[in-house]
């Protein structure tokens, strides 16, 4: 809002769609797979964010396992969609895979077995450019 002084605001109480910028140091990584600071007063602002944080990891393999496009309105894009990001069908299964992870779906979309850094699915590296 502009103030130069933020003191009187809690930003650890503040909702995540009232953000703009966030660091999950105290509500840890969301590679850590986070049970979110359980019964402390942030609980729900860290489940929040980290749930955004899943969202967006969603988003960009949901961009990446589009179909390219080689039409000429494409090549004249500023975003180069001849490049290649997931084609292949092995590392598309396994971006599939790595959304069947056991933990509550709803707030963890998949990519978490258990609480801890060794629960969570990685990032599923593209392919590269297609031959």
């Amino acid at each position: 809002d502009g103030r130069k002084d933020c003191s009187d605001t809690d930003c650890q109480r503040i909702h995540p769609k009232d953000s703009v910028t966030t660091h999950f140091t105290f509500c840890k990584k969301p590679w850590d797979c986070s049970e979110g600071n359980q019964g402390t007063v942030v609980t729900d602002t860290c489940l929040g964010l980290l749930k955004e944080w899943y969202g967006i990891r969603r988003e960009l393999e949901d961009w990446w396992l589009l179909p390219r496009s080689d039409s000429a309105a494409s090549k004249s894009a500023s975003l180069d969609n001849r490049q290649s990001f997931y084609w292949n069908d092995k590392t598309i299964s396994q971006v599939q895979k790595s959304r069947e992870g056991a933990l509550d779906n709803a707030q963890y979309f998949g990519y978490c077995d258990n609480f801890g850094t060794e629960g969570y699915h990685r990032l599923i590296e593209p392919d590269g450019p297609k031959p």
